[in-house]
């Protein structure tokens, strides 16, 4: 079972152009493929292209944002 956000869902992102060119946005709504790791409510975790280290993976939420920092 797929928890990505679906068009309906409260965690898809409220202005489409917002996330367009937005890598983990495009991956999110299955726009550009990726190894997929896991996926859970709110995030979703696949491999790193680049890994820093083996076995890096990255944790991407769904819901598009600027900044980690300032919310």
């Amino acid at each position: 079972m797929s928890v990505y956000p679906s068009e309906n869902s409260d965690l898809i992102i409220s202005n489409r152009d917002q996330g367009k060119n937005c890598l983990f946005c495009r991956i999110a709504h299955k726009e550009i493929p990726a190894d997929v790791v896991a996926e859970f409510e709110y995030c979703y975790v696949i491999k790193d292209v680049f890994p820093v280290s083996k076995g890096h993976i990255l944790i991407i939420p769904y819901e598009h944002t600027e900044n980690w920092v300032y919310r």
